[in-house]
């Protein structure tokens, strides 16, 4: 089972890269016009599909051994690292609301991994 948790913590981090990489993309695309979406379609964007792709299998990987009702909640930190990640890569804003909402997702998987 702990090689399973491993597997859902890289899927997780895959699937914040694949994230950030989007987000990258889509800025890309923002500043430059194009014709077509394959006109826009920059290599971040690519490259987000791909890093979604390899997270998809891991968490197969971690499906594997683990209950979905247990593993599926976990994805939700994801939620908390692109937070942190738009903060810090984007110069996004955090506000009250969102540290509150981060709050209440880290309570709800503490209680799901405790169970």
């Amino acid at each position: 089972m702990i090689k399973e948790l491993w597997f859902m913590l890289a899927s997780v981090t895959l699937g914040t890269l694949g994230q950030i990489a989007f987000k990258y993309g889509a800025m890309e695309m923002a500043n430059q016009p194009g014709t077509t979406l394959l006109d826009k379609l920059k290599w971040p964007l690519v490259l987000g599909v791909a890093l979604y792709g390899a997270s998809t299998i891991l968490y197969i990987l971690a499906l594997r051994r683990l209950e979905l009702s247990f593993a599926y909640p976990l994805i939700s930190i994801g939620y908390v690292l692109v937070l942190f990640a738009s903060y810090f890569l984007f110069h996004e804003s955090i506000t009250w609301m969102r540290i509150s909402g981060v709050a209440l997702i880290l309570a709800g998987i503490t209680l799901v991994a405790k169970s």
